[in-house]
């Protein structure tokens, strides 16, 4: 785990009202669970005092006013991370289904940590997952593939793969172009999100690819990022 840094008053305002503007992709996760609320974003800012947080359904399971959650924000190539109390929401009559819940959190005074994205097993939102299926205990599951690596990849698996740390498992899926990409693995990573319809997300780490298979795999990887770039451009960008 990195050390926390303390970011002056300003430079801390600076930095959430940038993940604001961006809307960038932020996550929940309440301190000593793996229950989290993805599909997140930062709606409003109360300097010195709280963050309003939009996105979460009516029917989400929401953290309990006083309960410690780290709040990860997506933001450039870094992840963001910070721990922080759970405010009282702000939540309409229970007839008005049109003004979904607000989250609201304290103003973080704890620190803030920062890691690489590329070190984070996490989907990039701007590219569709993959489609595939993963094999263990003589069980077959669809799932959607939510990144890529040359050493892993990270699952979304329905609640029905209830499946536990050091599963070894064989994960198929076409990648685009049509090759079959097929490997074996075992999870090492394993967290639960509110409101998916395939609510576990497994970070599988590979035993080892054949020759073909890193070669259409690196292609793959390489394919990915040259439409990535060329998705962020502005148009004109190229005139």
């Amino acid at each position: 785990m990195s050390e926390p840094i303390f970011p002056s008053d300003e430079e801390l305002e600076s930095m959430l009202r940038e993940a604001k503007e961006l809307k960038a992709s932020v996550s929940l996760r309440a301190m000593g669970t793996n229950r989290m609320l993805g599909d997140l974003r930062l709606a409003g800012l109360e300097p010195g005092q709280a963050m309003h947080l939009m996105g979460a359904k009516r029917r989400d399971q929401l953290p309990e006013e006083g309960t410690m959650v780290t709040l990860s924000i997506i933001l450039g190539d870094q992840v963001v991370s910070l721990d922080s109390p759970v405010l009282s929401p702000l939540v309409a009559a229970e007839d008005d289904t049109m003004f979904p819940p607000v989250l609201r959190l304290a103003w973080p005074t704890r620190g803030i940590e920062l890691k690489r994205r590329r070190d984070m097993r996490m989907a990039s939102a701007d590219q569709a997952p993959l489609t595939g299926t993963l094999k263990a205990q003589d069980q077959t599951w669809e799932v959607k593939v939510l990144n890529l690596t040359e050493t892993g990849m990270g699952l979304a698996l329905p609640a029905s793969a209830n499946l536990p740390l050091r599963q070894k498992v064989q994960v198929q899926t076409t990648l685009p172009g049509g090759a079959l990409f097929s490997c074996h693995g075992e999870i090492r990573h394993l967290m639960h999100m509110e409101g998916d319809a395939l609510p576990t997300r497994a970070g599988v780490v590979f035993w080892g690819l054949p020759g073909q298979g890193q070669e259409d795999l690196r292609r793959f990887i390489q394919d990915r990022r040259t439409d990535r770039s060329q998705s962020l451009r502005e148009p004109g960008e190229l005139d």
